[in-house]
């Protein structure tokens, strides 16, 4: 996928360096967006949300590979949304009679 959308967005855009790097950035900020939403899933505060989002901000992962067009920002983009859609499936649980309940916090 990577590979596809370098060369469309590198045509696209008559080689410019900045369409190039522009959507792997976008993926490392969604990255720490969903960061902040896996903390407050799992019940942290306000405070400690951000924490985590600023958290995965100095990373140096997120920070090595943000500002390449590889598949290694996709990948994480990927993976921390399905890890955040997995919390939010197993947030609710089902009554005997089969309706949804939520959880307390």
């Amino acid at each position: 996928m990577a590979p596809l959308l370098a060369h469309a967005l590198d045509t696209a855009l008559h080689h410019s360096l900045v369409g190039l790097r522009a959507p792997a950035a976008l993926a490392g900020g969604a990255v720490v967006a969903l960061t902040g939403l896996i903390a407050r899933e799992l019940g942290a505060p306000p405070r400690a949300q951000l924490f985590a989002a600023v958290c995965m901000t100095a990373g140096g992962a997120l920070t090595a590979i943000s500002h390449l067009a590889t598949t290694s920002v996709y990948d994480l983009l990927c993976w921390t949304a399905l890890s955040w859609l997995i919390l939010r499936g197993l947030r609710d649980v089902r009554t005997p009679d089969r309706r949804p309940r939520r959880r307390a916090p």
